[in-house]
């Protein structure tokens, strides 16, 4: 988790993207989200957030670009993204990534590996931005990946981390701010 911590060190959110595909079979086209996957924009790369990959555990990495899934695979439909960066803040002024919150567990999910070179197995995480605004993803509902802005990590953590403690095993808060090692 520090290398990804590290490359967030002055990085600055552009916009939220989901990737899905435009339906064409009943009607005009509409966007239908892959559920469990998000994509932060920072400008030269992607944070790619998956929750889709393994129960109960958060996997964040590094991409270039959106991609589609094994889901998607042989079917006629068109890849596309829905940018949502403006329904939780400014997008015009691209904000600082300040601060990141996540848990990480004993077990990560039932059935989670080690994670890839590059990348980090959590159990949520959560991400500050300067001027006030948060981002929290939780994998662990049933549309993969729970996004929520304002108080979703103290919400978790009032409501859900003792059920989490109980299926996961103990539970361990970290916290990361621009500037620092990690």
């Amino acid at each position: 988790m520090k290398h990804l911590l590290a490359a967030l060190d002055g990085a600055r959110l552009h916009d939220i993207l989901l990737p899905g595909y435009l339906d064409t079979d009943d009607g005009p086209p509409r966007f239908v989200q892959l559920m469990g996957r998000a994509y932060l924009d920072l400008g030269d790369r992607l944070l790619h957030l998956d929750g889709a990959a393994y129960e109960g555990a958060l996997t964040l990495s590094f991409a270039t670009k959106p991609t589609t899934s094994d889901y998607m695979a042989g079917e006629d439909e068109e890849f596309a993204t829905a940018s949502i960066g403006s329904l939780f803040f400014d997008t015009s002024t691209a904000p600082a990534i300040t601060e990141v919150r996540y848990v990480t567990t004993a077990r990560h999910g039932t059935r989670a590996p080690d994670p890839a070179p590059g990348s980090a197995l959590v159990r949520c995480a959560e991400f500050r931005l300067r001027y006030g605004g948060r981002l929290f993803f939780d994998p662990m509902t049933f549309e993969r990946l729970r996004m929520a802005a304002s108080d979703g990590y103290d919400t978790w953590h009032s409501n859900d981390r003792p059920r989490d403690e109980e299926v996961f095993g103990p539970i361990q808060e970290h916290h990361w701010t621009a500037g620092t090692s990690g």
